[in-house]
Order: C-alpha cells, then structure tokens, then sequence
C-alpha cells in the first residue's frame, strides 16, 4: 500500500512540475516584439510588447497596479536609479469605451504617443543598453480625445 502511494505522488509532483513549466514558456512565446524608438543621447531603446504578465517578485514597483476609472486623465511620475536595473515596463489595458493615448516622457524629452484601442492592452518597454541601469526622471500621461470615461489598469515596474 505504501508503495503504491509513493508511486501516485511521484507521479502527480512530475506531471505538475512539467506543466507549470511548459505554461510560462509558451506564453512568452506568444508575445509580439517590435522596436519602435532608439535615444541615441543616453543609449535607451523603447520596445513595445503585447500581451505579457512576467511579472518578478525582485522588480521594483514604480507604478503599483491602479485600477483607474472615472473623467480625468491619468498622470504620474517617478524616478528611476541605476541599481534598480536596466529595463522599464510600463503596462496598461484598457477597459473603456474609446481609444486612450499612452504618453512617456524621459527627463522631459517625449519619447511618443502609443495607442490603445477600447479593450486593448500595451506593455512599453524601455532599456538601456549601454551602461549601468535606467536613471532619470519619467511621466505616464493617459488621455483620450473624446471625453469618455476612463476604465483602466496601469502598473510599472523596474528591473
């Protein structure tokens, strides 16, 4: 009997280790990359990704997860430091009615509109591939261009 129950556990630990490692990587898989903007000044690259949730407990959170809704547009800034890495996510879904504009601003230089569509979701990346980690200070503006009520998710992180 003891056996037998040795056996089924072991079995059951092997099957669902494997398919937990399996779900991670087919869904990176399935991610949509494109380079869209290079800063040749402080050597940072912006990347947009879509649809990704990899989200690392070691990250350093600089947008906590805002569920925001309501008339007025979203706006927040923070500051990055070297040491926190050298990547930036910035992520938003949009759960309103009409298209929303996502706005980035590095140290006041604009790095660009990114459109999102009513029930879209964007990932915009920022790396920086020559030095130490991301540093400077950062704006996320969110507006749309006809007065609809808002309904969206945000969050960012460093890493």
């Amino acid at each position: 009997m003891k056996k037998i129950l040795t056996v089924s556990l072991s079995a059951a630990l092997m099957l669902s280790l494997s398919a937990a490692s399996f779900a991670d990587n087919g869904y990176i898989a399935n991610a949509e990359q494109s380079v869209s903007a290079t800063q040749d000044q402080s050597k940072v690259v912006e990347n947009e990704v879509k649809d990704t949730r990899v989200i690392t407990p070691m990250d350093v959170v600089t947008i906590p997860a805002v569920h925001h809704t309501g008339k007025g547009a979203f706006r927040d800034s923070f500051t990055l430091s070297p040491q926190n890495g050298k990547k930036l996510n910035i992520y938003v879904k949009n759960n309103g009615s009409s298209t929303v504009y996502l706005s980035v601003k590095v140290n006041g230089q604009d790095f660009g509109e990114t459109t999102i569509p009513a029930g879209g979701q964007k990932t915009r990346n920022f790396e920086q591939l020559v030095g130490t980690g991301l540093s400077g200070n950062y704006e996320v503006y969110i507006y749309n261009n006809d007065g609809s009520l808002y309904d969206l998710n945000i969050s960012a992180r460093q890493f």
